[in-house]
């Protein structure tokens, strides 16, 4: 079958390698280093009550205030707003708002508790704020509130990739990141090897964003999360942060440490009254045999957990010692 073309439109122009090659494009910024690019749109996911909220807030507070975010990623200073579209209790939002800015009154910082779906008011009233406010940080909390896909009867995962695009769009047009919280699945936990598939909806949802962050715990009871951090111009990265028992928010290592974390924190935790430790020290303390002692050692000491004092003995560093005192109130 014929198709209909356009004499008037442009021809489409095919680029040579060679242009392509001599092109000089823009080095990635970040907003938060290792964390948030300067533009576009990200996903914060994870399940109800893991801390996105809480997470989100502290991000806001370092880009308003311009110091580093968990207390060791530098973060570009600038406005930030927030779209509390997800739930009506502002009582709640104050006290986290509070806690995340320690108090303080400060400026440059907006929050909107109207819900909106976003292709009926939702995304012309982003771009009025961010215009007005010249914000690098948007939060939307949270992307079930305020979609449109399951009202409309055409192509749902067309909708949602329609959706995420238009705030990524959004974010460039502004020069500012737009952040989306989101949940998992019910039937799809991120707590396997690729904590990125658990996000919920179609596949529209996680093509249509620029980044991806997915949020897990190591169990209920736990101060820790980990984060999975994975967008368009930026190696993958895995970090894991605490909650001391003051409410502060900070970073405990990138990569190696969220992997070794929960079995370095309890043999540390078992054996405190040590000096230093060995590898049958750290195979008895987790019930495992001598040679997986000595493995997990050497792999602790590879990423700055311990550091090697001769003879067989490790001590842990200084750097994981604060960290874990810190989840304990200690000084």
């Amino acid at each position: 079958m014929a198709v209909a073309t356009n004499e008037t439109a442009r021809a489409p122009r095919w680029i040579s390698a060679e242009e392509l090659s001599a092109m000089q494009i823009k080095s990635c910024e970040h907003l938060v280093s290792n964390l948030l690019p300067a533009e576009g749109c990200v996903i914060l996911a994870g399940d109800s009550k893991t801390g996105k909220s809480t997470l989100s807030l502290e991000l806001a507070r370092a880009v308003v205030t311009g110091s580093p975010a968990l207390e060791a990623l530098p973060a570009m200073p600038g406005a930030a707003i927030y779209w509390q579209a997800d739930d009506g209790s502002k009582e709640r939002f104050i006290r986290n708002f509070r806690e995340a800015f320690h108090g303080q009154p400060i400026k440059g910082f907006e929050v909107c508790f109207d819900a909106l779906p976003l292709f009926g008011g939702g995304l012309e009233m982003l771009d009025k704020a961010l215009g007005r406010t010249r914000a690098k940080l948007a939060i939307v909390d949270s992307l079930i509130a305020i979609r449109n896909t399951r009202d409309q009867a055409e192509d749902f995962v067309r909708t949602e990739y329609a959706e995420l695009r238009a705030l990524s769009d959004l974010g460039r047009t502004h020069h500012c990141l737009v952040l989306v919280l989101h949940h998992y699945a019910s039937g799809r936990r991120a707590a396997g090897s690729n904590p990125m598939i658990g996000m919920a909806g179609s596949f529209g949802v996680t093509a249509g964003v620029d980044g991806l962050i997915a949020l897990t715990l190591l169990s209920l009871t736990r101060a820790e999360r980990i984060l999975t951090v994975v967008t368009r111009d930026s190696p993958p990265q895995k970090m894991i942060y605490g909650r001391d028992p003051a409410g502060r928010l900070f970073h405990i290592g990138f990569g190696e440490w969220a992997d070794y974390w929960d079995e370095a924190l309890m043999v540390y935790r078992s054996l405190r009254d040590r000096s230093t430790i060995d590898g049958t020290d750290v195979a008895e303390a987790l019930g495992v045999a001598d040679r997986n002692g000595r493995v997990r050692l050497a792999r602790w000491r590879m990423a700055g957990i311990v550091e090697d004092m001769g003879g067989r003995k490790h001590a842990w560093t200084d750097a994981f010692m604060t960290a874990a005192g810190r989840l304990e109130g200690a000084k």
